[in-house]
């Protein structure tokens, strides 16, 4: 044989494809098992990625002339691939591998069950790789393939096995529901609870996605999971708020806490509320925050919300003062400005402040974050809620005449008032020429 299959020769190749089709489901019919061909088992050796859409036709071969059934001595029983369901799989992952981020490979709708059928049946991690490449291509292939499938691929448990459920319950109602019934399975739980690490990305996806195809899904359904997700994994998720790191697993964990928060009446989430603030103190991430966001969601027609909400203005200022106090070269201005923003957002609502609390910030701020524009206006924000003639608390804050020395006997006053009024003499003059 010609090393590399030209152009002109495709449409002959294609031609033999489509006879070894129609010869197997003619054999298929007359219980004739197909006949091993050694010219197909090297040709693999010979095709580029664009030549191996030649292939297709043979995946419309009819299953039972792909697989065979496994002996009723096997351990295992089921489906197992045949030689030519072998040559398949050895085409397509061959192709992969030599060209996978080409994109060339494009399934129609129609060969994407039969791919299916292949990799259930050979549990081949690099065809779970063309699988997945395949959905990421064309996502809208999700509709066709077959909840046997989705059961492969979580009993398989692999990253990309599970990636695979994943794509499928994005974009298919007919798997968001299987998902779900498997989640409601008695042994289900025990099951994740073991493999929690390899689940969290697609327990994340799904509490993304859930709310999707609602009116095609039993409400009962939809409303019964959450509760076996959150029994599987609450402990281990609610271990990560003490984790003071900021790897991303731990925001991923986070992020599903903030999913599956029980009711408002529930033990655990007053436990959570009472463990939450001290970890906001020190974190300072945006997934932890996400976590106080939902509770306050939970909380939000409780008279709990407005206690709930102090704790959190005072976690909020002490998280301020710990990141000021250790990045003293303001090496985090996304997340302070962020945190900054949230402070601002909790005063206008709860319009009071530890007294203790707001020196502390002062203090810090003016010394580290003098030239902060975020901090000063969200400190002048809050000289003019808490400083009010009428308000009893203004008594015991920091004295306005100490707030004011603070600030004018600061070393950098003079130079930022000096910068300041250079800055509008030139924009002046910047105004009088045009």
């Amino acid at each position: 044989m010609v090393q590399g299959v030209t152009t002109d020769h495709r449409h002959v190749l294609s031609k033999y494809f489509e006879a070894i089709t129609k010869r197997e489901e003619l054999q298929t019919v007359g219980n004739v098992y197909p006949r091993k061909s050694h010219q197909l088992e090297e040709l693999h050796m010979y095709m580029t990625a664009a030549q191996l859409k030649i292939t297709l036709p043979m995946l419309q071969l009819p299953e039972m002339s792909l697989t065979d059934q496994k002996s009723e001595k096997s351990p295992k029983k089921g489906k197992q691939l045949n030689f030519y369901g072998q040559i398949l799989v050895k085409l397509l992952t061959d192709s992969y591998q030599r060209h996978p981020q080409q994109g060339e490979f494009l399934l129609p709708t129609e060969h994407i069950k039969a791919l299916g059928i292949l990799m259930s049946a050979s549990a081949s991690k690099d065809l779970e790789e063309v699988f997945l490449q395949a959905l990421q291509s064309e996502p809208v292939l999700a509709l066709a393939v077959g909840v046997e499938v989705q059961a492969h691929c979580l009993a398989q448990c692999s990253h990309t096995s599970l990636a695979i459920v994943a794509m499928l319950i994005q974009h298919s109602r007919t798997h968001l529901l299987q998902f779900e019934l498997w989640c409601l399975s008695s042994a289900t739980g025990k099951y994740l609870r073991k493999r929690m690490e390899s689940f969290l990305p697609l327990i994340n996806v799904y509490l993304q996605c859930r709310d999707q195809y609602g009116f095609s899904r039993p409400s009962t359904v939809v409303s019964a999971v959450t509760p076996v997700l959150r029994k599987a994994l609450w402990k281990e998720l609610c271990a990560e708020i003490q984790d003071t790191g900021a790897l991303h697993e731990a925001s991923v964990k986070l992020q599903i806490l903030s999913k599956l928060l029980p009711p408002l009446e529930s033990k655990r989430l007053h436990n959570l509320m009472d463990c939450l603030p001290a970890a906001l103190e020190r974190a300072g991430n945006e997934e932890s925050w996400a976590v106080a966001d939902a509770i306050s969601t939970v909380l939000k027609n409780s008279e709990e919300l407005h206690s709930w909400r102090r704790n959190l203005l005072s976690a909020c200022i002490k998280g301020l003062v710990a990141m000021y106090s250790s990045s003293k070269d303001e090496s985090k201005q996304e997340v302070e400005r962020s945190i900054l923003l949230r402070l601002e957002e909790l005063l206008c609502v709860v319009e009071e402040v530890d007294p203790d609390d707001l020196c502390c910030l002062v203090k810090t701020g003016l010394k580290y974050r003098y030239r902060d524009e975020t901090f000063l206006k969200v400190l002048n924000v809050a000289i003019q809620l808490l400083y009010k003639k009428e308000s009893s608390l203004s008594q015991s804050l920091v004295k306005l005449s100490k707030l004011h020395m603070m600030v004018t006997q600061h070393s950098l006053f003079l130079s930022a008032i000096l910068r300041s009024r250079e800055e509008d003499g030139t924009n002046t003059q910047t105004r009088g020429i045009f």
